[in-house]
């Protein structure tokens, strides 16, 4: 006695929150959200969401040779945020997808969560990128220590 059990091969392809797309211009992002709100890439000065809108294609990360860590030929397209004054975010806050040639921000008030690792040629051109995020994110801040000092971000 006995049974068998078949199943096709083949895996489904998975579009996760921020997943990139890699062209030679830039990068594309697929949905996610940041505390449920999606963040925008700021085209010519307007923030426009990661997907686009009613007005606006799909906005591209432009990437830039500037943001490179000249010592390690790499740079990181990341989600910034700045919080309230309470810490919290809502649909005021900037939440944001930069390229910066770090993923830690040295700005008390911004927290910033890297989402792709990019890598540059010699020749200073984007060569690979290394997706760092899989799912959409909890954003939390806490209070600077009563004797001073900075807050934490967290994203979870």
């Amino acid at each position: 006695m006995g049974f068998a059990v078949a199943a096709s091969g083949g895996g489904g392809n998975f579009q996760h929150p921020f997943k990139t797309t890699f062209t030679s211009d830039g990068m594309l992002f697929a949905a996610g959200v940041v505390n449920g709100l999606m963040p925008v890439i700021k085209v010519n000065g307007t923030p426009v969401p990661i997907i686009g809108d009613s007005k606006h294609a799909q906005p591209l990360l432009k990437l830039d040779s500037k943001a490179i860590d000249r010592a390690t030929l790499q740079s990181w397209a990341c989600i910034e945020v700045t919080p309230n004054a309470d810490g919290s975010l809502d649909a005021k806050s900037l939440i944001e997808i930069v390229h910066r040639d770090s993923p830690f921000s040295n700005v008390a008030t911004v927290g910033r969560q890297p989402v792709a690792l990019i890598l540059w040629t010699a020749a200073l051109k984007p060569g690979r990128v290394f997706p760092q995020l899989w799912f959409n994110l909890r954003y939390y801040r806490t209070n600077p220590p009563a004797g001073g000092g900075a807050p934490k971000h967290f994203f979870l």
